[in-house]
């Protein structure tokens, strides 16, 4: 196996202002804080100061995310459609081919993560990649229906604290939202992450930098991250900032 070379960039999230965000990215972060004002209605937690774990979790990331596309269902004027957690299938492998959406860097640093989750891992015939929220124009994968212009903004959500034992799975999510935006032209990809320390975050994403590699390129400008660190604190807008070390 090749000797892994570290990037001789520093990469690390930088708070933005959410005016320079698109009016997708603006009103599902202003959705979220409104859910955060209301946590409550997503789920019946013993002690809000508990750490969310467990089946609890996924009960609560579920919960999230239908409230989410609810929420912005009744908000939208416009011919757009809003998925929560169950959207469109996303083929990394052969059944791809036809529409061009099969690329075999992503598929192979996707079966390279898989098998540092599981070192059993051999691989599947068809990998399928589901997004747990997206907003878009088009249910087609045809190419000229993809652009900028009808893929608005799609999402992966981590409702449990990654742990660096569990840094892996953050790599699995970061690599699919890449592929989101390089291969099915979204406009913007959102990682909302809610009980896992910025500086964990910080080093997950330069550990990902150091070992995968892969990016979307230049368009990772178009990667947020929606950070909430605890319960009570308030969601946060980020994107990633390189610098030389």
């Amino acid at each position: 196996m090749a000797k892994t070379t570290k990037t001789k960039y520093k990469y690390e999230l930088a708070e933005v202002r959410l005016k320079a965000a698109n009016s997708f990215l603006r009103k599902a972060f202003k959705t979220i804080c409104e859910i955060h004002n209301n946590v409550q209605c997503i789920c019946e937690l013993k002690d809000k100061d508990e750490n969310i774990d467990g089946s609890t979790s996924q009960i609560y990331e579920r919960n999230y995310i239908i409230n989410l596309a609810s929420r912005l269902s009744s908000k939208k004027k416009t011919k757009e459609y809003i998925n929560g957690e169950v959207a469109k299938m996303l083929h990394l492998t052969q059944d791809a081919q036809e529409h061009n959406l099969q690329d075999k860097r992503y598929l192979n640093k996707y079966i390279e993560i898989k098998k540092k989750i599981n070192k059993k891992y051999i691989g599947e015939k068809q990998i399928y990649v589901f997004p747990d929220f997206l907003i878009h124009d088009s249910l087609s994968f045809e190419p000229d229906k993809m652009n900028r212009e009808t893929q608005h903004l799609i999402m992966e959500a981590k409702t449990t604290k990654i742990t660096n034992t569990k840094k892996v799975y953050f790599w699995l999510d970061f690599l699919k939202l890449n592929f989101y935006i390089e291969k099915l032209k979204f406009d913007n990809a959102v990682y909302f992450i809610l009980g896992t320390p910025l500086s964990s975050i910080n080093t997950y994403i330069q550990t990902y930098m150091d070992k995968i590699v892969l990016t979307c390129g230049e368009d990772i400008n178009r990667l947020f991250f929606i950070v909430q660190e605890t319960l009570e604190s308030e969601p946060e807008l980020y994107i990633i900032k390189r610098t030389p070390k």
